[in-house]
């Protein structure tokens, strides 16, 4: 019943109200088979969102249901300044990189890069 519905939850990721962004990114990770519906407006919210627990919340949401190619898009978000944010960039990057072949030698810096991150989390 839920999946059928959300497309009527995309637009709460503009809520004004940081705890409804959160909670709808939230939801929106345990749909992973509405993945190519849901990415856009997950980084749309990325691109403009300055909560920091929603910010994490909506890059876990992106690793849980994107793809590989998300990869480059997700990983400037290891160098910002909140721990959380980096964490969550950490953990997103970690599964979309499981998801895929093997790393090719960039992907090994980012994979060392990850693990660091997730260490010091």
């Amino acid at each position: 019943s839920v999946r059928t519905e959300l497309r009527n939850l995309y637009p709460l990721m503009e809520d004004p109200d940081p705890e409804i962004r959160v909670r709808t990114a939230y939801l929106l990770a345990w749909f992973p088979e509405e993945g190519a519906r849901t990415i856009p407006h997950l980084m749309a919210c990325l691109d403009r969102e300055q909560h920091t627990q929603a910010r994490a919340t909506a890059l876990v949401a992106a690793g849980l249901v994107g793809d590989p190619p998300l990869l480059p898009r997700l990983r400037p978000y290891l160098s910002v300044p909140e721990p959380l944010v980096r964490w969550a960039a950490a953990t997103a990057l970690a599964r979309l990189l499981t998801t895929g072949s093997s790393p090719d030698a960039g992907g090994e810096e980012l994979v060392a890069r990850v693990i660091e991150e997730l260490t010091q989390a």
